[in-house]
């Protein structure tokens, strides 16, 4: 059993709702839950650039099965559609 500061945890996926117990370990040690799409938006508005340039690393990267940047983008629209929207704009510029 996995345990976070003696604390039985399970992590199931980014929806899995954490018990009370948790929430309040979270809560004392100051972490912010955020999505997925607030999160990549915020790293994005602090260095496009570079968030531009790891999501064409990240393209790069994969193999198994290759994947476009276009690929990666499409994916991630589906937890962070906002942030998708922002990156796709920024990478047309030139």
């Amino acid at each position: 059993m996995r345990t976070l500061r003696g604390v039985p945890i399970a992590v199931l996926d980014a929806n899995t709702l954490f018990p009370m117990a948790l929430c309040d370990l979270l809560i004392h040690a100051a972490i912010e839950a955020q999505s997925a799409d607030i999160f990549l938006n915020s790293l994005f508005a602090a260095d496009s650039d570079t968030v531009a340039r790891i999501i064409v690393e990240q393209s790069e990267r994969l193999r198994n099965p290759p994947q476009s940047v276009e690929q990666v983008l499409n994916n991630l629209s589906l937890e962070a559609p906002t942030f998708v929207r922002a990156i796709s704009e920024r990478m047309r510029q030139p």
